[in-house]
């Protein structure tokens, strides 16, 4: 404790002094009662340092505020008075921010932002406000008809330096260094010749419509909220930062919208201006960033997700296979030794079909991954799409009769095109199943028709049909136009379907009414384009 003792002095003496250093700075600028002034600095800085070092800096907060008001010419227990409340403001204002959010993220959370603004910038700076108007008042530096005027400024003046000091200190002390492109650098340099045009046209500018107080400061809003959405809250600080010290130069040049009457008397528009320019920056900049971490944490989420899916269906895959090779040989040689009974040949063939639908849904898994991390490899070969159709029809013959669906083919002739026929033959059983599922027992039609550059395949069903609304989101992945409770699946079939057929350079769509029944219609090019297979890798 001993060692600690001295570090703990020099920090408080050299916080006093740049307390000191900033006040001075500050009560440069339209000083009302030569103590309430425009913009106190120091109660920015003051907050910031009670949130990185601790609120056992509190000594270094009075030390200094009692130092700059006693230099001024506030008599000793004036200059007490008002340490008092600068002190119980930065403690008040640390404590609240500390409790909602810390420094870390303090800009990036619209809760910490509120916080900020209602609690420290609102909150707190009354406290130092009342303490040092109050004193003023005692000891005559002012009148009592002056009382509500100068706590007015005070109040604004301290939460000014709340809502621009204290966050472009927070920027820019808790900066981690990102990865920067070189082509927003150009972009960065246009928005800050945007906002410095803008700020010296409403500030230095002729009198006109641009430096009248109803317009011309509206033109600031527009680069602050390009830099919230494209370069987030540090940028948008920085930049209003930037807009208030162009205000207070101009206004004090008896230039812009605020120049009227004397500099007291422009003390109001211009903090009310200030302070809605802070507050809008802060809160847009930490809206933005909350979106971003909630897209970047949903991207996580679903890669984590995806990388799961890989792993275990890939863990799956192996002992179900082998199953299958060993359920199949078992019925094999049983058929071969005895005559089975009629229900134990029928429970045979309930396993044999469950061990093959589960195998096509930890297939379907399997593809999830291929797609999502683009390995799906595409090997094109001369097809004949209409013997393809024709296979996958007969090797549905079983699940057509458990649905009590009829199956008519209307192909004819061979149609030849260059296709994957491993991922083509999955489309047209993908959709064909999906027909089954959902066609409630009614007749199934395939039709293939070859036009003068495509392959068009069409599926119809007469079942339960689709909602206009769902019929473009029942292709994406994971999602599914029925209640999963009555029909079961992962919902990926149509998804993976879509992708091999763009992946093939052609299109998928359905046309549908509820209760009417649903056709999917495939078009294929027949000589897909190199780079429309090479997405895929």
């Amino acid at each position: 404790m001993t060692r600690q003792l001295p570090a703990y002095l020099a920090k408080i003496v050299i916080f006093a002094a740049a307390y000191v250093a900033v006040s001075k700075l500050g009560l440069r600028v339209g000083a009302v009662g030569g103590f309430a002034t425009l913009v106190w600095p120091a109660t920015g800085m003051s907050l910031i340092a009670l949130l990185e070092f601790g609120s056992a800096l509190w000594p270094g907060v009075a030390l200094g505020a009692f130092a700059v008001n006693f230099w001024v010419g506030a008599p000793l227990p004036m200059a007490v008075a008002i340490a008092c409340g600068n002190t119980l403001e930065a403690v008040i204002g640390a404590y609240v921010v500390r409790r909602m959010a810390g420094t870390d993220d303090l800009l990036e959370r619209l809760p910490a932002v509120t916080g900020l603004i209602l609690f420290a910038a609102g909150l707190s700076t009354a406290v130092s406000a009342s303490f040092g108007t109050i004193s003023l008042v005692l000891g005559g530096k002012i009148s009592r008809a002056d009382f509500y005027f100068t706590w007015r400024v005070w109040w604004l003046g301290d939460a000014i330096s709340d809502l621009i000091v204290a966050p472009v200190l927070v920027a820019w002390t808790t900066w981690r260094r990102e990865a920067w492109q070189s082509k927003r650098t150009f972009e960065a340099i246009t928005l800050v010749l945007t906002m410095g045009l803008a700020a010296a046209v409403v500030f230095f500018g002729r009198r006109s419509v641009l430096t009248d107080m109803a317009l011309g400061p509206y033109l600031l809003f527009p680069p602050l909220i390009w830099a919230a959405f494209r370069f987030g809250p540090r940028v948008v600080v920085s930049l209003s930062l930037f807009a208030a010290i162009v205000a207070i130069c101009g206004t004090a040049l008896e230039f812009g919208p605020f120049a009227i009457g004397s500099l007291s008397e422009r003390l109001l528009p211009l903090q009310a201006f200030m302070t809605i320019l802070s507050a809008t920056g802060l809160l847009l900049g930490a809206a933005v960033s909350e979106r971003r971490r909630a897209e970047a944490e949903a991207r996580e989420a679903v890669r984590a997700r995806d990388e799961f899916l890989s792993i275990a269906s890939h863990e799956l895959k192996t002992p179900l296979t082998s199953l299958q090779l060993q359920t199949e040989s078992l019925a094999v040689k049983l058929k071969a030794v005895v005559s089975l009974p009629a229900s134990l040949s029928t429970k045979l063939q309930t396993i044999l079909r469950q061990t093959r639908r589960l195998g096509e849904l930890i297939d379907n898994l399997l593809d999830v991954s291929r797609i999502t991390s683009l390995r799906l490899d595409l090997q094109l070969e001369e097809v004949d799409l209409a013997a393809l159709v024709k296979d996958v029809a007969a090797r549905a013959e079983e699940r057509l009769a458990q649905a009590g669906s009829l199956l008519e083919l209307e192909v004819v002739g061979p149609v030849w095109g260059y296709w994957d026929k491993q991922r083509l033959h999955q489309v047209v059983e993908n959709l064909l199943a999906n027909a089954i599922k959902y066609g409630a027992g009614k007749p199934i039609t395939i039709s293939l028709k070859a036009s003068a550059d495509a392959a068009v395949l069409m599926i119809r069903d007469q079942g339960i049909g689709i909602a206009p609304e769902d019929q473009a989101r029942i292709f994406q992945r994971l999602v599914r136009a029925v209640s999963p409770q009555q029909y079961g699946g992962f919902g990926l079939g149509l998804w993976i379907a879509r992708q091999i057929v763009e992946r093939l350079g052609g299109g998928i769509r359905v046309t549908s009414q509820p209760n009417q029944g649903s056709t999917f219609t495939v078009a294929l090019p027949y000589h897909p384009a190199q780079s429309d297979c090479l997405a895929a890798k």
